[in-house]
């Protein structure tokens, strides 16, 4: 039939734009993770404030104006070649500063190249990213207008079926789209981290990361368009631009922002603190930073997987904010302390922050495009990786400036209204489509 076609076509190519921007994405965090230990200290946190800032600038106007007026497929291929672009420099950089013959360049060339990338490379997450969910909505749209209902008995209204369809759809594309990204994350920062270790010239390593990008966008670009277009009527110039803003008087963008927020600081927190501070602390070497980091892909690439079962998310946003709150009271005991040891202590940040991202990656990603199907995924995906960017930057900032207890509290006050914030929007959609739907949605 016509419409298991369709079905067939759209997950193919889900599953190709899944492949591909998990390898993406997997060489990007890599090298913003390994930035200040390879461009120094000063540089490296001045080429992530540039990338964080121009990543939220983008998000709310620019990326949402290229992936509207792009196809879907171009739109990601923007993206993926701007991220390129970055680690390109990065390891250009990062090579000359520290060639064992002492190649050398001009400080100032230095410092303008490695920012230049940084530029680029905000410009490539937040296209690409808001391009993937832009991606991920129409697919959601066109799989939930042609799959068939299986084990659902109910001759309900015609809205309740259709809603039992959206919560299935994303919460199974989420999941999965979730563990493609964390396997190729793992993957590629534990085999890293283990080159880093055993080959003395560990800089020019740092070439391998363009490389898989530059592989990931020609794969990608290689692949059959999606079906499911933009809508006949095209947006307006001035439209595209401000679909992010356009949202912000949506109530449930704001009740669904907490996880965002939570998984924001708690990234910050990790980051700055852990990282930085706890794990060189234990282990005084930072090659252990790779490993750590590797081990909290796989957690939630686990968690990720598990909240692929079925369409109910309350629990897995329960189990998310328990996490991040965890991770809050734990930051306000010392260390070390009689109650822990230092490898127990050390380890319960990384496992929390794993199932924490595992929720903010699957369950939370399929909230948002339950609630925000179609053509709104563009701005309410670009709305998030916003809250999320904005979160993080507050808590680096507070960081450097010796403030992490604020950090711990904010991180506790945003996981804490996780799960009433998801259950009001529920509500709110529930009021919105009809009566019978709320148990499927939550």
């Amino acid at each position: 039939p016509m419409s298991a076609a369709v079905n067939y076509d759209s997950r193919k190519a889900f599953r190709n734009m899944a492949c591909t921007f998990s390898l993406c994405q997997a060489a990007l965090t890599t090298a913003m993770m390994c930035s200040s230990i390879a461009l120094g200290h000063q540089l490296g946190c001045a080429a992530n404030a540039v990338l964080y800032a121009v990543n939220v600038m983008a998000s709310l106007s620019l990326a949402p104006w290229v992936n509207s007026s792009l196809s879907p497929k171009q739109g990601l291929v923007v993206g993926f070649m701007c991220c390129s672009i970055y680690m390109l420099c990065f390891a250009i950089v990062a090579a000359i500063i520290d060639h064992p013959q002492g190649w050398s360049m001009d400080e100032a060339w230095c410092q303008v190249l490695a920012l230049v990338g940084a530029f680029f490379g905000g410009l490539g997450i937040s296209i690409s990213w808001t391009g993937q969910g832009l991606f991920f909505s129409l697919v959601v749209q066109q799989l939930t207008e042609t799959e068939r209902v299986d084990k659902i008995s109910m001759a309900d209204l015609r809205e309740t079926e259709e809603a039992w369809k959206l919560s299935q759809v994303t919460s199974q594309l989420s999941s999965s789209f979730a563990v493609w990204i964390m396997v190729a994350e793992c993957g590629v920062k534990f085999q890293f981290a283990v080159m880093q270790v055993l080959m003395p010239w560990s800089r020019w390593l740092y070439f391998l990361l363009p490389c898989l990008a530059l592989f990931a966008t020609a794969s990608f670009a290689a692949t059959a368009e999606l079906n499911a277009g933009m809508p006949e009527k095209r947006m307006s110039t001035c439209n595209k631009a401000i679909a992010t803003v356009s949202l912000w008087p949506d109530p449930n963008l704001w009740l669904l922002s907490f996880t965002n927020v939570a998984f924001g600081l708690s990234a910050a927190w990790v980051n700055s603190h852990v990282n930085g501070h706890l794990l060189l602390k234990a282990f005084a070497h930072p090659k252990y930073v790779g490993f750590a980091s590797a081990m909290t892909t796989a957690i939630a690439g686990v968690t990720s997987k598990m909240s692929g079962c079925g369409s109910r998310k309350g629990p897995f946003m329960a189990m998310g904010s328990v996490a991040f709150l965890i991770i809050g009271v734990l930051g306000r005991l010392p260390f070390p302390n009689q109650f822990l040891g230092t490898g127990t202590w050390i380890l319960a940040f990384y496992v929390l922050h794993g199932i924490g991202r595992g929720v903010f990656e699957s369950t939370n990603k399929a909230a948002f495009g339950e609630t925000f199907p179609g053509e709104k995924g563009l701005g309410a995906f670009a709305n998030l990786l916003v809250q999320t960017t904005l979160a993080s930057v507050a808590g680096h900032i507070l960081a450097a400036l010796k403030l992490e207890d604020i950090v711990t509290y904010l991180l506790m006050a945003a996981a804490s209204l996780i799960l009433p914030g998801f259950l009001l929007a529920a509500c709110a959609r529930k009021r919105a489509i009809g009566p019978g739907v709320a148990q499927l949605d939550v």
